[in-house]
């Protein structure tokens, strides 16, 4: 019997990826993407709900401020998966929550999908703290729920975010760069997400680490396939604690991004142990491979 799965935000930035690899399994799955009303008026979410409507998926336009919507959009779903982009969790996803306990949901995926959030120095990330809320409140609500962790796109690593700025062919590092932290690209986490629901391997926690590399590692690989130097400016763990401390840096998108790249450089990115070798289905793409696309990306 196919398991009756909403994905919601199924058409956002990593949405679109794990609506893709349910829709490629459409025979144990039923699917329904989730989706704003708005988004019928952006013309490349209306190519997306067109497409996916045409491989199987039901399409459902919501307004997240109207609970008798959403919990009517939510009922007879097993199985609630939050895609919800991380500027909208704090406001959204706990309304989400409530309406899938009303209408009678068994599992809750919450959207977390990057650095460890269960790790403590990750829990002062200012867009880690609305996911926390979120957790508190599925645990007091007693509704069953899966968190995945999958450490940094892989295929969005290379990115001012991130302290590259590749056109012009510099990076900025924080730390001595020989700490390996974790990537997955977002393919595979919509394939591992999948997998987990679908095969009923879904604890509370997920760690997917199926690429380990060090910065200084990436780099290497990053110019012999690019072809060209890459001038890197590097700043201390202190220096960068330092500045924090100090509130030098104050714009909240610089203080976000620094911090998760902070994590990285203290190995804080993932905790132990993680799963990937739980989903052997899975065949994740590997840093070169993905690294061949790359001088389309730059």
């Amino acid at each position: 019997m196919s398991k009756k799965v909403c994905i919601v935000g199924g058409t956002g930035h990593l949405g679109q990826f794990i609506t893709n690899a349910f829709l490629a399994r459409k025979n144990e799955a039923d699917i329904t993407v989730l989706t704003r009303p708005e988004s019928q008026t952006n013309e490349s979410t209306k190519k997306l709900c067109d497409s996916f409507r045409s491989r199987g998926a039901k399409i459902s336009y919501v307004d997240f401020n109207n609970s008798n919507e959403l919990i009517k959009a939510l009922k007879g779903n097993e199985v609630v998966i939050s895609a919800l982009s991380h500027n909208v969790v704090a406001e959204e996803q706990n309304k989400l929550i409530d309406a899938a306990k009303m209408a009678g949901v068994k599992k809750f995926i919450p959207s977390e999908f990057g650095v460890d959030t269960t790790l403590s120095f990750n829990q002062e990330i200012s867009l880690i703290k609305p996911k926390i809320d979120s957790v508190k409140k599925l645990e007091e609500l007693g509704l069953d729920y899966t968190r995945f962790m999958t450490g940094i796109f892989l295929d969005m690593f290379f990115s001012p975010w991130f302290g590259f700025d590749l056109p012009n062919g510099k990076a900025n590092i924080i730390g001595d760069g020989n700490v390996k932290f974790p990537f997955t690209h977002r393919e595979d986490v919509g394939k591992y997400v999948a997998e987990a629901v679908l095969s009923g391997k879904s604890p509370k926690v997920v760690r997917l680490a199926p690429i380990m590399l060090s910065l200084n590692d990436a780099l290497d690989l990053l110019r012999k396939q690019l072809g060209r130097t890459i001038d890197v400016k590097r700043e201390s763990v202190e220096e960068v604690k330092s500045k924090l401390g100090a509130g030098k840096i104050s714009d909240i998108g610089e203080k976000t991004s620094t911090m998760l790249r902070l994590s990285a450089a203290l190995g804080y990115a993932m905790g132990q142990p993680t799963n990937e070798k739980d989903y052997p289905s899975v065949k994740p793409i590997t840093f070169n491979e993905w690294l061949k696309t790359m001088p389309k990306l730059v």
